[in-house]
């Protein structure tokens, strides 16, 4: 079947994270499309044939417009960059509404065999037709009768918001693509990850070997291996938090009002003290052998409970930073502070890493408590109050994350709307649910098509 063909070539261009569920070998024509939907696998699909193919995409798409945009930047960049006659393009609805997935198969059949898919070593589809062939040797009505219940589906998925797979229930699905977005963001799709992974990297051959034999600090290889990524990986954040203070808050603490220094800055100056204080805990426990590496973290979880209120101040933080940005004078001034700094990010990028640091250390705990039960590490008990600690604070964290991008999902959707002029969309809750309903009155019974958004506690 050529749908089969298709997804097992975009298996092979490596644009699913392994184990999607809407891959997976007992997977039917409709998980395979139903994960397509969103246009966020196709968005990575051609990055992965030609990076920055698609610079600009949705990876969370879930709202209704934000799918819809994801396709049309694939569409946009599969005939830019690739060169895909109009021919053997869809339209938007033809994927999302699945009113013709046989046209978006043609268009990966036709996408695989652009020259820049076969430099990859990728083998065309269908295989009987050869690379260079007439796009009038394409039978693509063959598997119309395949095709032919999936608007049906899209449409019952889109009534309750999710799909299901074999052997799985609706929340299971749910939660597997989710996991399988999440792998793709951390892959690269996340910009601000890209930041962070720039900024606080860690290098296997810059472990130290200690005098007495082994890993790291003397620790068994493996689990010496994670703690010199944590300690290299804090050295370097407390470098960012430090670039911060001497670059841009000392500079500007003349230039700007103390409101707009706060709002920018928010506590920073509080999370240099409290990460130079735990790095240097840190690193005075790899001198005596690090044998109580949770109690560093259990003498710092009260403290870290501030990146509360740095990731809720976050958003007016970086807002303010872009207004700031749009002012000649300022931009020159915070270009200055950059080019000081000899760092490639700006000050609104180096704001974003702080939330991702916090994120990190939980996933660090864990791997502490895998690495030192295998090894028979004495403060294990220690690691794993800590590991409870860290989580609580990473769970209010994801939380106003969360609150963050229903924040930017509201303002994407009041700057979609023309001559709107109601209230501030942020304050009816969060976006539920989007799409195209038929609408009727009294005066004029025939039905006419709107666009509506559903909030917590309004339909617009």
């Amino acid at each position: 079947m050529e749908w089969q063909e298709a997804r097992q070539w975009m298996l092979q261009a490596k644009a699913f994270p392994p184990g999607h569920p809407g891959v997976r070998p007992d997977a039917g024509v409709d998980d395979f499309a139903n994960c397509l939907r969103d246009g966020v696998f196709l968005c990575q699909l051609l990055n992965k044939i030609i990076p920055d193919a698609v610079q600009h995409f949705h990876p969370r798409a879930t709202l209704e417009f934000k799918c819809i945009q994801n396709i049309n930047s694939f569409l946009m960049s599969v005939s830019m960059a690739f060169g895909i006659n109009d021919d053997d393009l869809f339209l938007p609805n033809d994927l999302f509404e699945l009113a013709n997935f046989s046209a978006v198969v043609k268009c990966l059949s036709a996408l695989s065999r652009t020259d820049n898919a076969l430099a990859m070593g990728l083998e065309p589809f269908p295989r009987d037709i050869p690379p260079g062939a007439g796009d009038e040797e394409l039978d693509v009505d063959v598997e119309e009768d395949i095709y032919g219940n999936l608007e049906n589906i899209a449409l019952m998925t889109k009534a309750t918001g999710s799909s299901r797979q074999p052997g799985d229930d609706e929340a299971d699905y749910t939660d597997k693509h989710e996991e399988a977005v999440e792998e793709l963001i951390y892959a690269g799709a996340n910009e601000e990850e890209d930041i962070y992974g720039s900024l606080v990297n860690f290098s296997k051959t810059s472990q130290e070997t200690s005098k007495g034999g082994g890993g790291f600090a003397g620790l068994p290889e493996k689990l010496g291996h994670v703690v010199a990524e944590l300690v290299e990986t804090e050295k370097s954040y407390v470098d960012v938090l430090n670039i911060l203070s001497e670059h841009y808050i000392t500079p500007l603490a003349n230039l700007l009002d103390e409101t707009t220094r706060a709002t920018i800055f928010i506590n920073l100056p509080e999370l240099l003290e409290v990460h130079s204080g735990f790095l240097a805990q840190l690193q005075a426990q790899v001198e005596s052998g690090a044998q109580q590496i949770g109690k560093c973290f259990l003498t710092c979880a009260d403290d870290f409970v501030t990146y509360g209120t740095y990731c809720a101040g976050l958003p007016p933080s970086q807002t303010k930073v872009q207004e700031l940005m749009d002012r000649p004078e300022m931009a020159k001034t915070l270009d200055s502070c950059k080019k000081a700094s000899k760092q490639r990010f700006n000050l609104k990028e180096l704001l974003s890493v702080p939330m991702q640091r916090v994120l990190k250390y939980p996933l660090l705990l864990r791997e502490l408590i895998k690495q030192g039960g295998k090894c028979g590490y004495g403060d294990i008990s220690g690691l794993e109050e800590a590991s409870e600690a860290l989580k609580d604070v990473a769970k209010s964290v994801n939380e106003i994350k969360r609150d963050i991008e229903a924040l930017n999902t509201a303002r994407e959707i009041q700057s979609s709307l023309v001559d709107y002029k109601g209230e501030n969309l942020s304050t009816y809750g969060r976006s539920l649910l989007d799409g195209e309903v038929r609408i009727k009155n009294v005066e004029d019974p025939k039905p006419k098509s709107r666009y509506a958004f559903l909030f917590d506690k309004v339909l617009i």
